[in-house]
């Protein structure tokens, strides 16, 4: 199962957002949600189990759940409000040499963070790709087990090294992932003769 990021999801046969992210365990190689951009506003981003997802059409995911639900599941980024006091000039303000004596005035920052599960990462499409001797692309897609949500393969279909081919990266030969950066084990080379195997894609 291809799992696409930055592609329409459909909530039975009614679009209801985007795919922006995938969350994964790094040491089991497992996918365990896919972040979904809700198209209503305000697009709050959602967590969606990989249980939830029916099928994958290439271009495009379908849930097994409706706009509702979606808008139920657990947000992926959580905002918090922090309070600083800042210094705050004004022009009728005195001035007492050499102090100025002013006002202090409390505002409230907002903070946000990812709701990433403890162990987890999430990967986000447009992920520069870097091979052990420097850059070869950007991350489009998973290829992700059925029946077991482990991914098997990352690949890359556009901005690379090897023009319009897809380049499809078994995860072995993956060192370390992150939000917005992929490290190969192998060199850019090696990269270049990976093996093509069939990726599919509803058109």
């Amino acid at each position: 199962m291809d799992i696409p990021l930055g592609v329409e999801v459909l909530c039975g046969e009614r679009s209801c957002g985007r795919s922006v992210a995938l969350v994964m365990n790094p040491v089991t190689d497992q996918m365990t949600h896919v972040v979904v951009k809700e198209a209503q506003a305000p697009h709050t981003e959602r967590m969606v189990p990989a249980s939830a997802i029916e099928l994958s059409e290439g271009k495009g995911l379908v849930l097994k759940a409706t706009r509702e639900e979606l808008a139920a599941m657990d947000p992926f980024v959580e905002t918090y409000f922090i309070q600083t006091v800042v210094d705050k000039y004004d022009p009728g303000d005195m001035y007492a040499w050499p102090y100025v004596i002013h006002a202090k005035e409390h505002r409230y920052m907002a903070e946000k963070e990812e709701r990433i599960p403890p162990g987890e990462i999430a990967v986000h499409r447009g992920a520069t790709v870097l091979a052990s001797d420097g850059p070869v692309g950007k991350l489009d897609e998973f290829v992700v087990g059925q029946a077991d949500s482990h991914v098997t393969h990352l690949v890359m279909r556009e901005g690379h090294l090897w023009g319009s081919r897809d380049v499809v990266i078994p995860i072995s030969k993956v060192a370390s992932m992150s939000e917005e950066t992929v490290h190969l084990r192998i060199p850019r080379e090696e990269v270049g003769e990976l093996p093509k195997i069939a990726v599919h894609r509803k058109h």
